[in-house]
């Protein structure tokens, strides 16, 4: 099976301010710009590798990512994959779940493999029978190990 795949690094898209800090507010500006692109080449899957990302960034940080998928032109129909470090896991984890709480398909890895397998599974989504409640669930976590459906 082939993939139409984004490798996104953050070189691709993490800015700095004049003292050597993560400057939020571009770098949603550039990410923004890296999910416009995909969306607008047909790319529904993309990998964010942040193995290599060393910053101060605070789990409001985080949560602020996570929040602005809309307005990063992401689509809940797209897959995102977070690959990071074990010592970066919480942050990755935390990202993912923030995301997947507002519709979208994003999952953390360590694994490149494993990320990659994961591109290649039906969606939750996909899997069950319409319900008319979708557009009202969470339908991205449904079927995960640990959680109720």
């Amino acid at each position: 099976m082939s993939y139409n795949l984004q490798i996104v690094q953050p070189c691709d898209f993490v800015r700095l301010d004049a003292s050597g800090r993560l400057d939020l507010a571009e770098s949603k500006k550039v990410l923004a710009d890296v999910a416009r692109a995909c969306v607008e080449r047909g790319i529904g899957l993309a990998l964010l590798d942040v193995r290599d990302l060393y910053t101060d960034l605070r789990l409001a940080d985080v949560y602020s990512l996570s929040r602005a998928f809309r307005e990063m032109g992401f689509r809940r129909t797209d897959r995102l994959a977070i690959l990071h470090r074990y010592n970066s896991a919480e942050k990755a984890d935390f990202f993912a779940m923030c995301a997947a709480e507002g519709g979208w398909d994003v999952r953390a890895f360590e694994d490149f493999e494993q990320a990659m397998e994961w591109f290649g599974t039906p969606r939750a989504a996909d899997c069950r029978p319409a319900s008319p409640r979708d557009g009202d669930r969470d339908v991205s976590r449904a079927g995960r190990q640990g959680d109720s459906p």
